[in-house]
């Protein structure tokens, strides 16, 4: 049993095989670029957006809020919102390069 499992066994991919096998076979433009890094930082951003508004989970007979916690719900808003935004960028940029490469085909 353990003879099967050796042979079946495959090696981990490296860190370095794995960016070229992801980052290689595309050329990345402008667009696809800005999508990218809007989505990094909007994804940290939504995460504090989410702690400096926070929710209350208990009031006083007044109203007034006694205790609160993270705002769950506005950071997945939020979050969902910024990877709309980054897929329409990066939509764009792929449009771009099968235009590109439409264009190169028919030279």
């Amino acid at each position: 049993m353990f003879d099967e499992i050796e042979k079946a066994k495959k090696e981990l991919p490296n860190v370095s095989v794995v960016k070229k096998k992801i980052f290689n076979s595309k050329k990345q433009n402008f667009y696809q670029i800005v999508a990218i890094i809007l989505f990094i930082v909007g994804s940290f951003m939504s995460i504090l957006l989410g702690n400096m508004v926070p929710s209350c989970t208990d009031t006083n007979v007044f109203g007034q809020c006694q205790a609160t916690e993270f705002n769950i719900s506005l950071t997945l808003l939020s979050l969902a919102i910024c990877f709309l935004l980054s897929m329409f960028f990066y939509s764009i940029g792929h449009i771009i390069n099968v235009l590109e490469a439409i264009e190169h085909k028919m030279q």
